[in-house]
């Protein structure tokens, strides 16, 4: 996710303002945001630093603006917390339609920066109710609504915002810093719609015409983005050069997050090329305790990742295991924030639903005003009309709040449940867990937790292909979901991993084993049938925990223990530490499978970062 980072300036809109009387200090303004782009942010941000006592001689409009660039300069520079306070002061002014939709456009990409989703999809809504008064503006709200959405996994609407902002840029006369922004916009699309070379395609040219408009940042952004579509397709001999060149370039705009992620595609180059191991360490580490100090999860995964590469390049298999546990343990936490990202859209999808409902509402109470009005001439007439409008709209409001409550409904099903599995998510089952935990605490009745995963699962995927592995993930789960059948809560916590909480003690819970383990059966995916095994471990609340998390800690220990004691079986944890195997009958074993290598994780194309734009 940390290579999105870049992007996230695509929508800064610094040009075509009106003129004011006061030529001489509208030039001043003007230089001003024409160096915001050109140059380094600390000379604009000098230059403002300068106007400060001489403030009171530029219009509102003028002294509003200078905001604006010094805002963006904050984001620069990393500063975007301070930047998004002093954006969501600006908009509460009386700004020209034109400035509110630009500043709009930049916040939402330093809101995203920070990944705090539901800001920035709010002022995406907000944005685009002010498109109309600023249609100048319009191609650039669409270049951020189509980040917002590649940040979703929504990539088909993501590449369609893309082309439309670009059509409606260039049908406005293509205004080249516009078109610039434009084009990488659609250059983004493409690489998550994983198009690497129609996306490197697009870097070229956004390189052109990004040099044309002088903007440094998103010069610096298309060579970076070359890079790392040639490190894609396999190049990384050219990936290098075109990474270093971003480095160097991104580091004389003064934008330290774009340098971070080409150094990161530096770094891959050099390790996959076999050469350079010096620098790709110097290089991984630094960017490692950046995007730890930022609490950056995707892109703490991915860095770890490549560390890991590196060190199994360099022969240390010891350090390349840590490093993708590191990175297995950042991924997790990355997947939380995915979550998030996704019910936040999510949730301005129902509110955006919900508004069209309203106001079909309002209009139909204004028809029904209007008639009302000449209820003199035609009372009686009118009367019979007037009671027949307000059934259907009484009937109108009833289907539609139905259809809102379904809906929200269904938003709220889809955020708490694994969609594969229909069992509640990691969330769901750690929060009704503390619950019925403290309860079963409370009622001094016995509680149990129980964490299962699938005997070698990823060799299912490797020998059946990744459609066997989700048919035996959702079979488990229904089978799961039938033995516990309102007995316990079930969730799938990760992967190949379920957990089940019993209010019972561990002989309910071994005897749920047994029955789940019976129900095990061959699967059949395209022709090819194929069992697996399960393992298991339990532990029952001895009074000694103070949360559930212990409790599952301790669970999961005896899960290791089943795993390392042969597969195939269920431990059960007594007590704090001692761990006991239980007897259990004989299943037939399907298929014997071998642990591959670890292999590496894959960029996700919705995570991390991205520039103020």
């Amino acid at each position: 996710m940390c290579r999105l980072i870049p992007i996230a300036f695509l929508l800064l809109a610094l040009v075509g303002l009106p003129a004011f009387a006061n030529d001489a200090v509208e030039a001043e303004v003007r230089e001003i945001e024409r160096l915001a782009v050109t140059a380094h942010w600390r000379q604009s941000d000098a230059r403002i630093e300068r106007l400060k006592p001489r403030l009171d001689r530029f219009s509102p409009e003028q002294r509003q603006r200078l905001e604006f660039v010094h805002l963006r300069n904050l984001g620069l520079s990393a500063h975007e917390q301070e930047a998004l306070q002093g954006f969501t002061e600006l908009l509460e002014e009386d700004l020209s339609a034109q400035l509110r939709v630009r500043v709009f456009t930049t916040a939402i990409s330093i809101a995203a920066n920070v990944e705090d989703w539901p800001l920035a999809f709010e002022w995406l809504g907000e944005g685009l109710l002010h498109l109309s008064e600023a249609p100048s503006e319009s191609g650039k709200l669409m270049g951020v609504a189509s980040y917002l959405h590649t940040l979703v996994g929504e990539i088909a609407k993501a590449r369609e915002l893309a082309l439309r902002g670009l059509e409606l840029v260039e049908a406005r006369g293509g205004d080249a810093r516009a078109v610039c922004q434009a084009v990488a916009d659609v250059a983004l699309a493409e690489d998550h719609a994983r198009n690497f070379r129609e996306s490197e395609t697009w870097r070229y040219r956004q390189i052109e015409e990004c040099t044309r408009a002088g903007d440094l940042v998103f010069i610096a952004n298309g060579k970076y983005g070359v890079g790392k579509m040639l490190a894609a397709q396999g190049r990384h001999a050219e990936a290098l050069d075109w990474g270093r060149q971003a480095i160097a370039e991104f580091e004389a705009a003064g934008f330290a997050g774009g340098a971070w992620s080409a150094k990161l595609v530096v770094a891959e180059s050099l390790t996959t090329l076999g050469r350079g191991f010096d620098e790709a360490q110097v290089l991984l580490t630094e960017a490692l305790a950046h995007y730890r100090e930022k609490d950056a999860e995707f892109a703490i995964a991915e860095t770890e990742q490549l560390m890991a590469d590196l060190a199994e390049r360099r022969g240390d298999l010891v350090e390349a295991l840590a490093h993708r546990k590191f990175a297995a343990t950042a991924s997790q936490a990355a997947e939380s924030i995915s979550r998030e990202r996704q019910l936040a859209y999510l949730q301005v999808e129902f509110d955006t639903r919900l508004k069209e409902q309203q106001i079909a509402l309002l209009e139909a109470e204004k028809e029904l005003a209007a008639l009302q009005v000449t209820a003199t001439q035609r009372r009686q007439w009118l009367l019979g009309l007037g009671m027949f409008a307000l059934l259907v709209t009484a009937i109108l409001l009833a289907i539609l709040l139905r259809h809102s409550f379904h809906e929200r409904r269904r938003y709220r099903r889809q955020s708490e449940r694994d969609g594969l599995t229909g069992l509640l998510n990691y969330q769901q089952i750690r929060k009704r867990g503390e619950a019925a935990f403290a309860r079963a605490r409370a009622d001094r009745r016995p509680f149990t937790a129980i964490v299962a995963d699938i005997d070698l699962f990823k060799q299912v995927n490797d020998s059946y292909g990744h459609a066997a592995g989700d048919e035996a993930l959702r079979s488990l789960g229904g089978w799961i979901s039938e033995v516990v059948e309102g007995h316990g809560i079930a969730g799938r916590s990760g992967g190949d991993e379920f957990t089940i909480l019993l209010e019972g003690d561990a002989a309910e819970a071994e005897a749920l084993l047994r029955r789940l383990r019976a129900r095990l059966e061959p699967i059949t995916v395209f022709g090819q049938t194929f069992g697996f095994n399960l393992s298991a471990g339990l532990c029952q609340d001895d009074g000694n925990n103070a949360t559930l998390e212990p409790l599952l800690h301790k669970a999961d220990q005896a899960l290791y223990r089943a795993k390392h004691g042969g597969r195939d079986r269920v431990v059960r944890a007594d007590g704090n530490v001692a761990v006991r195997d239980l007897p259990d009958a004989h299943y037939e074993e399907y298929t014997t499978l071998v642990i591959p290598p670890l292999g590496r994780l894959r960029d996700d194309p919705g995570r991390g970062a991205g520039e103020p734009r």
